[in-house]
């Protein structure tokens, strides 16, 4: 494979993770202060187990009509997430949000443990220059 082409170096390094039992409006108050539209939800050995992003906030909370202060994430993060390896081809990435529709895809290490995210923004840099 080569090497320019790998996941890892199109995605975003720093990443927002927090854990599911803190509660929708301090994450979302962080997620505003940070210009960012999605945290993910790790475990104790930084290995992903949801996805919460704006939509959540928008289908989950406040169209179900549910306390932000009192609603943990566990409760409204998406559980089912795929992750994508950071040595896979972007092309795999590019295939993957198209074909789900997702905006955040949670990028992983050989081990499982989260070490970037890969967004629409990054693969449209990624398309750019190729």
């Amino acid at each position: 494979m080569e090497q320019r082409l790998a996941i890892k170096n199109w995605m975003t390094k720093e990443v927002m993770t927090v854990s599911k039992d803190e509660n929708v409006a301090s994450v979302t108050k962080r997620m505003a202060s940070r210009n960012i539209g999605s945290v993910i939800i790790v475990d104790e050995d930084n290995k992903p187990i949801g996805i919460f992003t704006e939509r959540d906030v928008a289908e989950k909370v406040v169209l179900a009509e549910k306390d932000y202060e009192t609603t943990k994430l566990e409760e409204v993060m998406t559980k089912d997430i795929i992750v994508v390896n950071q040595d896979e081809q972007s092309s795999t990435a590019c295939d993957l949000i198209r074909n789900n529709i997702f905006m955040h895809i949670p990028v992983v290490d050989d081990e499982g443990r989260l070490c970037g995210i890969l967004s629409i923004k990054d693969l449209v840099g990624y398309l750019k220059k190729k």
